[in-house]
């Protein structure tokens, strides 16, 4: 696995798609942070560098380094202005689950949720189940979800 040039925090997997459940329980966030000396034992993790060629057997580095492979897949990812994506530190997505679990956790708290996607919905599932009286609301651009 090579991680991005631009990311030296990139020492951890962060399974982003567990973001609501993380966001509505502490102890749930402590496991959606998977360091990857833990979770690849048999493998490579190199970080800070940039793979400038690929061949059929190996990826170049920036450095001049060749990593080897049997099977290659590229997975480039995606990132957007939001904790849930990880495009911040780990404290700051840590503070911004925090944050929004103490909001959602006040009586009569009213959650406002962008986006009727797969995202938004599983947030909203998980926050009317961690806060049942907590009001969720969608805004969202189709006709339906």
């Amino acid at each position: 696995m090579v991680g991005h040039a631009d990311r030296d925090r990139f020492v951890a997997f962060w399974h982003s798609l567990s973001a609501a459940r993380a966001t509505v329980n502490a102890e749930f966030a402590e496991k959606a942070v998977m360091p990857f000396d833990k979770l690849i034992t048999h493998g490579k993790v190199v970080s800070g560098s940039k793979a400038t060629d690929i061949t059929a057997t190996e990826v170049v580095l920036a450095s001049g380094e060749r990593v080897a492979y049997d099977y290659l897949l590229i997975s480039t990812g995606s990132s957007y202005a939001s904790f849930i994506k990880r495009s911040v530190s780990t404290e700051a997505t840590v503070e911004a689950m925090r944050s929004i679990r103490e909001a959602a956790a006040v009586a009569g708290a009213k959650v406002t949720i962008v986006g009727g996607g797969l995202i938004g919905v599983e947030f909203a599932g998980e926050i009317k189940n961690a806060f049942p009286e907590a009001e969720v609301r969608f805004f969202f651009g189709g006709a339906f979800f």
